[in-house]
């Protein structure tokens, strides 16, 4: 036991620091309890996301701070003479709290340390969480019967206006358990060491004093000396010359020659190649015979397509951004050796921007259902996520070696969302069949939703690619892909619940072409948020300001008034084959006052996109807190309870309010009898 509650126990964990957090806050109080853990638990949740380290948190003092424009005061109303404190809008409440902060690095990492001190990311992320947002007020949430509608409220809380910093305090006394480090110190030690270190270092800089001794050295030096030496040594035997044991880490495909000559401009959109000294030329020049330029026309038959063979990927402008393929789109104007150079011939007043925004290539997402006929759903976690990953691997061996003119790529794979009635995110790639694992469930049956996923630069190649999948899974080249998938399931030595599988079905869902870049407005003729590179250049100038990275980030942006409209819209825009289901709006079984036409309160999806925009400020769960807060005068709140088929209320919210008893200066309750009723209000 210990008589204060921030002291740490020496061997129970890897790292214990310190923390300062400063938020700026709407009113001046400090921090609740409840507050202070979920601060914890926020901090405590990034350190999993983002370094996959446990770690454990307390709070432990607080400093409120005032910053005024002016100070003032004001004495409160009544005669008790206490004054109190006004803020403004345009004076500032700081709180800094202290967090004694510990958490266990992995193994042979500093992943955790990494993440904690870095204070820019760690603000950033603390205030994405924690800061008031619309629609995440727990205690409005619970008062007034309100739906808490954003996925993202568990740590929000209503009294943080901005997280302005979280740094850790990290000491500058030496630890009792000195870490072990690979780059030497900037440094030198002023004492020498006792001792003869045990793994001596090896310098690449030679010393300004070296070091005399009268024993030769047992083996030559590994780096030789900037300069010759003024007293060459002189040896009596010849070196005996051997190729060298240890052969290049990455040896190269093709050996740089030795260019009689390199060329600054190719001319045409064409690219210097240091690897055959000469032009890469696109379509339709060719090298120029007497000049190695890309001006001839007359090319080989087959130049184009064995251009890039045994060649660097070349990069071109595609999508606002520079991508990297030896498929050339038709469009492509000119090719480079690298994204950095790309860049700033494309977008020379923004290079930076263009290599930071994905480039826009079409992507292809099949989604297919398969019903396994015979098999379990096991109860174990680890079993269904091999159970998963076998059948991801099957389904894409399956297409990519038995759909006739099908080519499979590195960007192709298939994608297992949903087993035995759970969610999983779990991949098959076709280059590596590498599995990745996101989520499991405990509730199923044998139903299996999969999508086949593919890029290409060509609109008509990923057109092709799935109009052969959508041929291909019916007939009976459908009952050769199933017995196909049955059998690699079965020889893949599956888990228990896979063994007993004797039969599959297939239900074709839907299939989506839709680029993979950044969402922006498509305003004047789709209405909706795109990612198909084809934004305007003064969006790419900021994209920062005017680009998003998922859709309902971009609809809530650009669409606040109708987002389910334009995710809705956005699946019309990018389907080419099944169908799609309505979203579900969130705001659709919440009560709203119908002013225009029943002058009631009723539910049902009708609300007008202002209402459902700030559905927290304008709709609720119930019938009767939204008769309360509409209809709540006599007559008007009978009425409006009624009007959905229900009896009228035996009270009304009137005689159900409370009202201030300024005899005894209490809050007393609408109604006779013992406290804290007060007796029935004054009609007035």
């Amino acid at each position: 036991m210990f008589t204060v509650g921030n002291t740490t126990i020496k061997g129970c964990n890897d790292r214990s620091i310190g923390m300062k957090l400063s938020m700026f806050l709407t009113k001046p109080r400090y921090l609740t309890g409840i507050e202070q853990k979920r601060i914890c638990k926020a901090a405590l949740f990034l350190m999993v996301q983002n370094a996959n380290v446990t770690s454990r948190c307390v709070v432990t003092d607080q400093k409120v701070v005032v910053s005024f424009e002016s100070a003032r005061r004001i004495l409160s109303i009544g005669d008790v003479d206490t004054r109190l404190l006004t803020v403004g809008e345009n004076d500032n409440v700081t709180i800094d709290a202290t967090i004694a902060f510990a958490y266990d690095n992995p193994p042979g990492s500093l992943a955790g340390s990494e993440y904690v001190e870095n204070a820019p990311l760690l603000t950033q992320d603390m205030d994405a969480l924690v800061r008031n947002r619309d629609g995440c007020d727990p205690s409005s949430s619970r008062r007034r019967g309100r739906r808490r509608l954003d996925a993202q409220c568990e740590f929000a809380m209503d009294v943080v206006d901005q997280v302005s910093n979280v740094e850790a305090l990290v000491t500058e006394a030496p630890s009792q358990f000195p870490s072990i480090s690979t780059q030497p110190s900037s440094l030198p030690s002023l004492l020498p060491s006792n001792q003869p270190s045990e793994n001596p270092s090896i310098s690449i800089i030679p010393s300004q004093s070296p070091s005399t001794s009268n024993i030769p050295s047992s083996q030559p030096s590994i780096s030789p000396a900037a300069s010759p030496s003024e007293s060459p040594s002189i040896s009596f035997s010849p070196t005996t010359s051997h190729p060298s044991s240890k052969p290049s880490a990455d040896p190269s495909s093709r050996p740089s020659p030795n260019c009689p000559f390199v060329l600054d401009e190719c001319f045409n959109g064409g690219m210097w190649s240091p690897f055959t000294c000469e032009c890469l030329c696109i379509s339709p020049y060719c090298p120029d015979a007497v000049n190695g330029w890309c001006t001839q026309t007359s090319c080989p038959a087959n130049y184009h397509e064995t251009l890039f063979d045994d060649q660097r990927t070349p990069w071109f402008e595609y999508g606002s951004s520079c991508l990297a393929s030896k498929t050339l789109p038709s469009s492509v104007n000119a090719i480079y050796q690298s994204e950095e150079v790309c860049c700033a011939n494309e977008y020379p007043d923004n290079s930076g921007g263009c290599i930071s925004r994905p480039a826009a290539v079409l992507q292809l997402t099949f989604n297919g259902e398969l019903l396994l006929i015979g098999t379990s759903c096991s109860t174990s976690g680890s079993e269904r996520a091999s159970a998963v990953g076998t059948l991801a691997s099957s389904i894409l061996s399956s297409l990519c070696e038995d759909v006739s003119g099908l080519t499979c790529s590195d960007s192709s794979k298939v994608v297992v969302n949903k087993y035995c009635g759970g969610d999983y995110n779990v991949e098959a790639q076709y280059s590596s069949g590498r599995r990745h694992l996101e989520t499991t469930d405990d509730e199923g049956n044998q139903q299996v939703n999969f999508a086949f996923i593919t890029q290409s630069t060509d609109s008509d190649e990923i057109q092709a690619i799935q109009s052969l999948l959508s041929s291909y899974l019916q007939g009976t080249t459908l009952t050769t892909f199933l017995e196909s998938v049955k059998a690699n399931v079965l020889a893949s030595n599956p888990t228990s619940s896979l063994q007993t599988l004797s039969a599959l079905t297939y239900v074709a869902v839907n299939a989506f072409i839709a680029g993979v870049g950044l969402f922006y407005p498509a305003w004047g003729y789709l209405e909706t948020c795109i990612s198909d590179g084809n934004q305007g250049p003064y969006m790419n100038r900021d994209h920062e300001s005017w680009l998003y990275g998922n859709l309902i980030s971009c609809c809530q942006r650009y669409y606040g008034w109708d987002v389910v409209g334009c995710i809705q819209r956005n699946a019309e825009a990018t389907l080419v084959s099944g169908t799609i289901s309505s979203i579900v709006d969130p705001t659709d079984i919440l009560y709203f006052p119908d002013w225009e036409r029943t002058d009631t309160c009723i539910n049902g999806g009708t609300a007008p996109a202002y209402m459902k925009d700030e559905a927290n400020l304008w709709m609720y769960e119930s019938l009767l807190d939204c008769c309360k807060a509409y209809y709540g005068w006599e007559g008007g709140f009978d009425s409006c309870m009624s009007s959905q088929g229900g009896d009228p209320p035996t009270r009304s919210p009137i005689s159900e309010s409370w009202y201030v008893d300024w005899g005894n200066i209490a809050c007393v309750e609408s109604c006779e009898g013992a406290s804290p009723c007060g007796g029935d209000h004054e009609p007035w």
